[in-house]
């Protein structure tokens, strides 16, 4: 009953000592923990629509971010694009979130709360956390959300009744037939806007580029109003039998300045998707207006001869002039309101206008490096220990650091240290294993640096940046991070000699092996006994040749004994 009382409990106690501790446990995570993660999701609208993914956000500065997102019917099938959603219907948008550099989510246990997650614009069903870390040891999370929306009626689409026109007429002049920059539109719901002039009352696909308006004569022009989502024209009275396949008039109150409708044509196409309105007006070309083209030389020097052109006529620009006093400045491009052109492009010119010279550097790019640099000092110790009676080899790690640094001499305090350290742990341990026996040094030292991981996730990017005087330089920038790890291996090879004669697990060396060397095996692991480092009870009961002798090694001797014997161990 005893033997059967202690098997019990030395079964339990080895079962706990088994138990592998939680990764929050077992190493200190650096970084910030987010309390909260808030997410708002805009429900769906009936109808279709080609955008495939829900609209999610968190918080700017949470610290973290939402990375992708996927629609799910009320089954958990991904829907695709076009979607066509039902009001009141249950839907599922799958959120996924991944926290920044420096922050990670924490996940509820015992007394801890954790990471909590709420929800705006549905219910939330449930939000997995699932914690890693990088490659350079940095705590990373990622949360899935799940969540239940219902789909909104789709709202009652809005009427547009009353339009005003603003028309700017062309004046005398070869210009473009585009007339959209000489067209404003007051009204709700418009989404787009399209104009043309031409010289004819008929429509027509081949219209001229450009016309050559002549002052106080007639032109035509064709505008196309496009109702944005939700909104409708109102209808008129008639039925129109328009070349544009418009099927009725509009009904709401239509207002042109600057111009008068032609032959009552302000017609709609209903059944279109979205609709659309075509208005035909008249406009008489006004006379040319001059326009003067000036030329500045930035900050160069000397004088172009300024140009004049008709309002709304194109104008080339010349090939530059100008010289610069600093000889390691060339001509770059002509600048006009902002925007920067090569001459030999045809600018639209609609009142006075100046051109002005911008400068470049001729020497070597400036590099701009924002890149970050995560690179680390690692000192590993790797312990080589021979039996020269038996043969065996045991190969271990015993030592690993690393300085949160970029690349260190070894003279450099820190990494002296931890080498300094790494010796005296491969000392310990090679005498642990040997069990007290005599050991040999066979070689010791520190071996050359080497990279044992290196990552470069940098962009380089040419481009021109303005100085303080308005001149460009070429301009090198990188962005991004990159590191390499850098290791220096302290080694250790020794050997040593065992006493031979031990049976492994017979710790009380009668020749078997029983419970009761299971036994002392665990009251030496417990302190409750002391073997000698060396002893033939040390030797037999240490079954997992790690030096020691643990509660694997009483458990091991305890399967051994009952018949469950683990080939894994040599007997």
């Amino acid at each position: 009953m005893k033997k059967r009382c202690f098997c019990l409990l030395l079964a339990a106690v080895l079962l706990a000592t088994a138990l592998p501790l939680s990764p929050l446990a077992a190493h200190a995570v650096e970084g910030t923990p987010i309390q909260e993660i808030a997410v708002t999701v805009t429900p769906p609208t009936e109808g279709k629509t080609t955008e495939t993914p829900p609209e999610a956000c968190v918080p700017e500065g949470c610290g973290c971010t939402v990375t992708s997102t996927v629609w799910l019917d009320a089954d958990d099938n991904e829907l695709t694009s076009p979607l066509t959603f039902a009001a009141g219907e249950t839907y599922h948008a799958v959120i996924v979130i991944d926290t920044v550099d420096g922050y990670y989510c924490t996940q509820s246990g015992g007394s801890h709360v954790g990471t909590a997650v709420t929800v705006t614009g549905g219910n939330l069903k449930y939000a997995p956390i699932e914690n890693k870390s990088d490659a350079l040891g940095n705590p990373h999370s990622t949360v899935t959300v799940y969540v239940t929306v219902q789909a909104q009626p789709a709202p009652d689409p809005m009427e547009i009744g009353d339009i005003t026109l603003g028309v700017t007429p062309p004046s005398a002049g070869t210009g473009s037939t585009d007339a959209k920059s000489r067209i404003t539109v007051t009204a709700d719901g418009i989404a787009e806007i399209y104009a043309w002039w031409q010289t004819h009352t008929g429509y027509s696909t081949d219209d001229p580029a450009e016309l050559d308006y002549v002052e106080g004569q007639t032109y035509y022009g064709v505008i196309t109003l496009v109702a944005a989502e939700g909104y409708y024209f109102k209808k008129g009275e008639g039925h129109s039998l328009d070349i544009d396949a418009c099927d009725y008039t509009f009904g709401g109150k239509l207002t042109i300045d600057g111009a008068a409708l032609y032959n009552n044509k302000a017609n709609i196409r209903s059944e279109a998707t979205p609709q659309y309105m075509k208005i035909w007006i008249t406009v008489t070309a006004t006379a040319a207006i001059k326009c003067a083209v000036t030329f500045d030389p930035g900050t160069g020097k000397g004088a172009m001869e300024p140009a004049e052109v008709n309002a709304g006529d194109t104008y080339e620009l010349p090939a530059c002039t100008f010289t610069h006093a600093n000889t390691g400045r060339a001509f770059y491009m002509w600048d006009v309101g902002g925007e920067l052109y090569e001459p030999g492009v045809k600018i639209t010119v609609n009142g006075d206008t100046l051109v002005t010279a911008v400068w470049k550097y001729t020497g070597a790019s400036t590099t701009v490096d924002n890149a970050v640099d995560k690179s680390t000092t690692e000192v590993a110790g790797a312990l080589t220990l021979t039996d020269t009676r038996t043969g065996e080899t045991t190969n271990a790690t015993v030592y690993d650091e690393t300085a949160s640094s970029s690349f260190i001499d070894p003279s450099t305090p820190t990494v002296n240290a931890m080498i300094e350290e790494a010796q005296a742990v491969l000392a310990e341990k090679a005498g642990e294993k040997a069990g007290g026996n005599a050991l040999t040094t066979v070689k010791e030292g520190v071996e050359n640096l080497k990279v044992a991981k290196f990552e470069d996730n940098r962009t380089f990017t040419y481009s021109y940046l303005k100085d303080e005087a308005g001149d460009y330089y070429q301009a090198l920038t990188i962005e991004g991070t990159y590191y390499k790890i850098w290791l220096y291996t302290v080694v250790l090879e020794a050997e040593y000699t065992s006493p031979a004669g031990v049976k492994p697990g017979d710790v009380d060396q009668n020749g078997k092996i029983e419970t009761k060397d299971a036994r002392l095996a665990l009251r030496q692991a417990i302190d409750l006994e002391h073997f000698e480092p060396g002893s033939p009870a040390f030797l037999a009961g240490d079954v997992t040749k790690d030096g020691t002798v643990g509660t694997d090694d009483a458990r091991f001797i305890l399967r051994h004994a009952i018949g469950l014997i683990d080939t894994d161990i040599e007997w």
